[in-house]
C-alpha cells in the first residue's frame, strides 16, 4: 500500500501517523489523562524536527526477539526522564512493526532512520571486515546524521541488547553525570566499560556511548584509510570493526577516548559471549556474576585505572533491580505456584 497507517502505543493518549511510501506526512495525538482530549495535528513533511539545544538519543535496534524489546523500552522510557528527542536506528521492517506493536512512548519527539548503506559504503570499508560492516554502517549513519543536523553531542545506544540495571530515573542520572564529566575533561568519546577493563585498556567499544563534538570523524577516517589496521596486524587476521578504530583513534591520541563505570551497578549485554552477559562493578572490579558461579578464571576483573568512576545521587539497588526486572522473580513464583497447585480434573 502506497499509503499507510502507523498506531503507536502511549503512556497517556494516543498517536496515529499516516505515511506515503513510508514518508510520514500527517497525523495526530492526544493525551487521554483529564478532561482535554483535543486533537493535535502534526505535519512532518511541513515541520522537521528541530534538534538545536536539545539531547539527542540514537537507538539502535535490529534484534527480533523478547529481550530486545525489553531492552528497548527501558531505553525509551530512560530518553523521556532526560527530555531527549529519540532517533530510531532500524534496519528491519519487521522489528519496526514489532516497536509500534510493543513499546509504550511517553511523547512524540522521536524520529526513524534507516542505515545510509551507499552513502557511507566507503568509510565503512575502511573501518570494518565484511562480517562486521552492517554494524559499522548503522553507527555511522548516526554520526552522518548528526553531523547533517548539527547535532554536536549526543548518545549512541545498542539499544536492543544492553540495559543498566535500575530504574530510568536513576539511568537519567548516570548518563547525565557521564554528560557533565565528559564536557568538564573535553572527552569526545566516552563510553561503558564494557571491554576496556577486561582487554587491559586495549579495546575501547560501542554500546553506551556518549559523542561530544567528533565533527571531523569522517576525514580523520579518510585520511588513515585501510593503513591503519597494520596497527593490530599481529592478531586482526582480516576481522576488524569500528569499535578496534576507535582503540587506534585512542591509541594514536587523535581524539580523547575515555572509559566509564558505576560502582554498584548490575548491567547486562544480551549478546555477549563467553558467560560475560552479566557484569557488575565494586570496589573497582568488575564481576561476571555467571563466570564467578563456575569459577572461571576470568570472572572477576580489575577496573582499568584510566576508566573513569561515575557517581550516582541515590543508591541504584541495582540487585533488586535484576531480580524483579531481568529474572522476574515475581512473575516466576507466580507461574510456579499455579503449576505446583494445579489439581487433577
Amino acid at each position: 500500500m502506497f499509503i499507510k497507517k502507523e498506531k503507536y502505543k502511549m503512556s497517556c493518549g494516543k498517536y496515529r501517523l499516516w505515511t506515503l511510501f513510508n514518508i510520514p506526512i500527517v497525523g495526530y495525538w492526544y493525551c487521554e489523562n483529564g478532561t482535554d482530549k483535543t486533537k493535535h495535528w502534526v505535519f512532518p513533511l511541513f515541520r522537521k524536527m528541530t534538534f538545536e539545544n536539545r539531547r539527542v538519543m540514537y537507538l539502535k535496534i535490529n534484534i527480533n526477539d523478547f529481550y530486545a524489546f525489553d531492552c528497548f523500552q527501558h531505553w525509551v522510557d530512560t530518553a523521556h526522564k532526560m527530555n531527549a528527542i529519540i532517533v530510531i536506528v532500524c534496519d528491519s521492517e519487521t522489528v519496526a512493526e514489532n516497536i509500534k506493536k510493543r513499546i509504550t512512548f511517553h511523547n512524540i519527539e522521536f524520529i526513524w532512520l534507516k542505515s545510509r548503506t551507499s552513502r557511507l559504503s566507503d568509510l565503512v570499508k575502511i573501518t570494518s571486515d565484511p562480517s562486521w560492516s552492517r554494524a559499522a554502517c548503522a553507527k555511522l549513519t548516526c554520526f552522518d546524521h548528526a553531523r547533517e543536523h548539527n547535532i554536536s553531542n549526543f548518545w549512541k545506544i545498542d539499544a536492543d541488547d544492553t540495559k543498566l540495571c535500575c530504574d530510568a530515573s536513576q539511568v537519567a542520572n548516570i548518563l547525565t553525570n557521564a554528560e557533565n564529566v565528559a564536557e568538564e575533561q573535553s572527552i569526545n568519546a566516552f563510553s561503558l566499560d564494557m571491554h576496556f577493563s577486561f582487554f587491559h585498556s586495549k579495546h575501547w567499544s560501542f554500546g553506551v556511548c556518549y559523542i561530544n563534538r567528533m565533527d571531523n570523524l569522517f576525514d580523520c577516517i579518510k585520511k588513515h584509510g585501510n593503513a591503519w589496521t597494520d596497527y593490530y596486524s599481529s592478531f586482526f587476521n582480516g576481522h576488524y570493526n569500528l569499535d578496534w578504530f576507535f582503540s587506534f583513534l585512542m591509541e594514536q591520541g587523535t581524539f580523547n577516548i575515555k572509559t566509564f563505570y558505576v560502582d554498584e551497578l548490575y548491567f547486562i549485554h544480551y549478546k555477549e559471549y563467553y558467560g560475560r552477559n552479566l557484569y557488575f562493578w565494586k570496589d573497582q572490579k568488575c564481576t561476571h556474576p555467571l563466570l564467578k558461579a563456575v569459577d572461571s578464571e576470568y570472572a572477576e576483573t580489575a577496573v582499568s585505572t584510566d576508566a573513569i568512576a561515575i557517581t550516582t545521587p541515590t543508591p541504584l539497588e541495582s540487585k533488586k533491580f535484576v531480580k524483579e526486572n531481568i529474572f522476574r522473580t515475581s512473575c516466576m513464583n507466580e507461574n510456579l505456584n499455579k503449576i505446583i497447585n494445579h489439581k487433577r480434573v
